[in-house]
């Protein structure tokens, strides 16, 4: 009876211990294959390698764009260089246009303007007003006219063109210039700014062409220039 009893349990204990089962870690690694890695290290590199080559060819370009735009400013300023004479000749000339344009052709208003602005600012705007005669005469307002007599003495000296004929015809424009003003003033005193203007016109043929010189004593002395 015992040893029916103890081949029962020796023939049922394996059907009672469970089978173990096989599971698959929740964190796996993936295995690399070192093969396949050293397949890819060539194609990465070659990528690498052509970066390198695209920033170069973009460096080579932006260095002949600034090499042609330096050739272009040279080339300008050797031009500058070589015409540099010729072109302040031409603005000496300008200057002389601008000069006369001011002097004899412009209104009252524009020159006093041009005047008030320095325009050009190479241009004598410098003025003693009527030097030593009065500038408003019995209140005839002739220190305008005396201003742009002023600048054609003082310009057409420093351009060089100033001789007996152009001093002749500076001091015939002060003369046109204070008979224009005469024409504004009343009937009932135009004669007496006539004669007024007559004497600082005849003031400016006698002086013009003479140096006021104030020595240490106070005394006034007159030197007779050379227009020339």
């Amino acid at each position: 009876m015992y040893l029916l009893y103890i081949l029962f349990l020796t023939a049922a204990l394996p059907l009672a211990v469970p089978l173990p089962t096989t599971t698959t870690p929740s964190n796996s690694t993936t295995i690399v294959n070192p093969i396949e890695e050293r397949i890819d290290e060539p194609i990465q590199g070659k990528s690498k390698r052509s970066d390198d080559a695209e920033d170069e060819d973009k460096e080579e370009e932006e260095y002949k764009t600034a090499l042609e735009r330096y050739e272009d400013d040279l080339e300008k300023y050797e031009y500058d260089v070589e015409h540099y004479d010729e072109r302040v000749e031409q603005y000496k000339k300008d200057l002389m246009v601008i000069t006369d344009d001011l002097l004899f052709y412009a209104s009252m208003e524009q020159f006093q303007l041009a005047r008030k602005r320095r325009q050009p600012p190479d241009l004598d705007w410098g003025s003693d007003g009527c030097t030593d005669a009065a500038e408003s005469p019995l209140w005839f307002k002739f220190h305008p006219s005396c201003e742009r007599h002023d600048f054609g003495y003082r310009n057409y000296k420093e351009q060089s063109r100033f001789d007996e004929v152009t001093r002749k015809k500076i001091d015939d424009n002060f003369l046109r210039d204070m008979d224009a003003y005469c024409d504004t003033v009343s009937n009932l005193v135009e004669w007496l700014c006539d004669i007024v203007k007559a004497a600082y016109y005849a003031g400016a043929r006698e002086w013009g062409s003479k140096k006021r010189i104030r020595r240490l004593d106070g005394t006034v002395e007159w030197l007779t220039l050379d227009p020339e």
